[in-house]
């Protein structure tokens, strides 16, 4: 099982630093020593990226934990190693099987007829890539795919002479060998296989005993990397057969340095402030992250594979004095001082840029209490801060929540916000527990506690200990039901019942439902949201019961500006009938609303409705 502990910084590469994993041994006990023991960390446990839990913690205030998971297994992966030459089966060969997005690798022997099976695989696994290997002898690199989770998928795999690939690395402006590099063949295609090797002093590599296969070549070390057009580049791929031998030199550029210094938000030099670079593409090979820690001083000095192949532009006077920013950044966080970036725009092979200046923001902490009218604790109440950086939390059954220290990641922010998300008891199948469906709806009196969501803001200054008492007001429960039935008077059963808060956008409703029938084409992302979903029974009845909310609540989940008594109901009956109906208002002084649909009968042409 993974475990991994995620705490708020948002940078791609520093994101990972301050981001520790590990796995657990057999006795499903683990080890994972964290940086800022200060800081609250997401933890989460998942097996094989597929069955997952998650907990907040604060490791100064965590003993030992306990967790259970189901662990839910469905793809296998079985089948046969056999000699190449003459097929017969080939026992004590190792299977390695490699998942995709380098998420695991499984190592299998075959038994006395050559058979293995791989049951380990979870429900998210797609597709990944096996091969089989004995002493010289090696099958070729094998592309698994699933269609169907109840069906195993067989594979047979012969052994052949594997390939040979050698190469010498060399610097793209010296012509100089490089060595200590570290040279990798994967496939072009996204799995996890990969392998590496080592330059020697010669700018040497070799790989033996290669698994026949398409491979992409790239090489790299602290000082060099292999820079590529785009992404599609196909001067680095091969195709190596059943004991071929192939040669292919590579030639590196050289990274660019930064040299600076890190500063608190007084302008103190920092100490151990771990500085990444945070760039678009950490995927790519030239991305590569190299972390640095400051010294006594604050300073630092960091490589990066950064390059621009336009010409360098003339700097006037104006670019002199402000720096121009681009997309990328150095970044520097410390949990004390909290966190910085430095923006930078593209540079050349092998430039140094010296006294880079990073500043920390600070950090803040936000704790607090959530109330009803009468004083009563809410619990359940789930808390997220919406000042850059991941925090959340959940009021216990004091009310109390604890935000832990927040690090300030825009300084040019005075105020930051908090979304506090009441608890919807019978909502588990709604988006953002926007809302609640009561799942007793023959009781249509029935008394739920709801209270409505709610933010507050609050000021930014760094060191501040902000608490927040904040109290829930209750809201009331809506219902709406109604029938759909054909012209013939025959319910349509088991039709989709979609509500929406506001009036839907019809171009949108349509062309999502029917993009073969609608004339209508989306250039815009779909803002309108279902908050509720139900479906018709054999009479063609229907009902939802959810709460009514108010403009910040609705805000709060859709970010958009939403009339709270205005809604709208979208129908779709089994045979693609379609019916969007604008314009419900349900004033405060309203609680229920009955709305009748009639359908044309199902052998007609399917129609499309809007009505208001």
């Amino acid at each position: 099982m993974e475990v991994t502990a995620r705490c708020g910084v948002m940078g791609n590469n520093l994101y990972r630093l301050v981001s520790p994993n590990t796995w657990t041994d057999e006795n499903g006990r683990f080890s994972l020593p964290v940086d800022f023991p200060d800081i609250s960390y997401n933890v989460t446990f998942r097996y094989r990226y597929g069955s997952r839990r998650e907990m907040k913690i604060i490791p100064i205030e965590t003993g030992q934990l306990q967790v259970q998971l189901a662990i839910k297994t469905s793809q296998i992966v079985r089948g046969q190693v056999v000699n190449g030459s003459d097929l017969s089966p080939v026992s004590g060969a190792t299977i390695r099987y490699f998942g995709e997005y380098q998420k695991f690798v499984i190592e299998r022997i075959t038994d006395e007829n050559g058979l293995f099976e791989i049951t380990e695989l979870p429900l998210s696994e797609f597709q990944g890539v096996i091969y089989a290997q004995l002493n010289e002898q090696v099958s070729p690199a094998t592309m698994v795919r699933y269609r169907n989770a109840k069906k195993p998928v067989n594979v047979k795999l012969k052994l052949k002479d594997g390939a040979e690939l050698r190469g010498i690395v060399k610097s793209e402006l010296t012509d100089e060998p490089i060595e200590n590099c570290t040279v990798s063949v994967t496939t072009p295609y996204m799995s996890g296989y990969s392998m590496q090797t080592t330059t020697d002093s010669n700018g040497l590599y070799m790989f033996h005993d290669l698994p026949p296969a398409e491979y992409k070549i790239t090489a790299q070390n602290q000082n060099y990397f292999k820079y590529e057009k785009n992404s599609h580049s196909l001067n680095n791929e091969i195709k190596l057969s059943s004991g071929q031998y192939f040669q292919k030199d590579l030639t590196l550029k050289k990274r660019m340095t930064f040299t600076g210094k890190v500063f608190d938000f007084h302008g103190e030099p920092v100490l151990g402030a771990i500085v990444a670079i945070d760039e678009a593409h950490v995927s790519d090979n030239k991305y590569s992250p190299f972390v640095v820690h400051t010294d006594e001083n604050g300073n630092f000095s960091i490589t990066t594979g950064r390059i621009d192949t336009k010409p360098a532009p003339k700097l006037t006077e104006i670019d002199t004095i402000v720096h121009k920013t681009g997309e990328d950044a150095i970044e520097a966080f410390s949990s004390t001082a909290g966190y910085g970036r430095f923006r930078f725009s593209p540079y050349r092979e092998g430039n140094v840029v010296k006294q880079v200046e990073i500043k920390l923001n600070g950090m803040i902490r936000v704790h607090g209490k959530v109330t009803d009218p009468n004083g009563n604790p809410v619990p359940e109440v789930k808390i997220y801060d919406n000042t850059g950086f991941e925090a959340s939390s959940q009021t216990d059954k004091q009310g109390e929540f604890d935000l832990g220290i927040i690090p300030i990641r825009w300084p040019e922010k005075d105020q930051g916000s908090i979304t506090f998300l009441a608890p919807r008891p019978e909502g588990n199948q709604v988006i953002n527990q926007r809302t609640a469906i009561i799942k007793n709806s023959e009781s249509e009196n029935v008394e739920v506690g709801f209270l409505h969501h709610k933010q507050l803001h609050y000021s930014i200054e760094p060191g501040n200990d902000i608490e927040l008492n904040v109290v829930l007001e209750p809201t009331e429960l809506i219902t709406l039901k109604g029938t759909v039935l054909y012209d013939s008077g025959l319910p349509a059963e088991g039709a989709d019942i979609t509500l929406f808060i506001g009036n839907a956008d019809p171009n949108t409703w349509l062309q999502t439902l029917h993009p073969d029938v609608s004339s209508f084409s989306i250039i815009t992302p779909i803002n309108d949201r279902d908050i509720c979903k139900t479906k018709t029974d054999n009479n063609g009845f229907w009902k939802i019961t959810t709460t009514r909310e108010t403009k910040e609540g609705i805000k709060l989940s859709y970010w958009s500006n939403k009339d709270p008594n205005l809604f709208s109901i979208g129908i779709e009956t089994p045979d693609k009938q379609t019916t969007l109906i604008q314009d419900i208002i349900l004033d405060n002084n309203i609680t229920k609303r009955e709305i009748d649909v009639k359908l044309s009968d199902k052998n007609e042409k399917p129609l499309i409705k809007i009505h208001r």
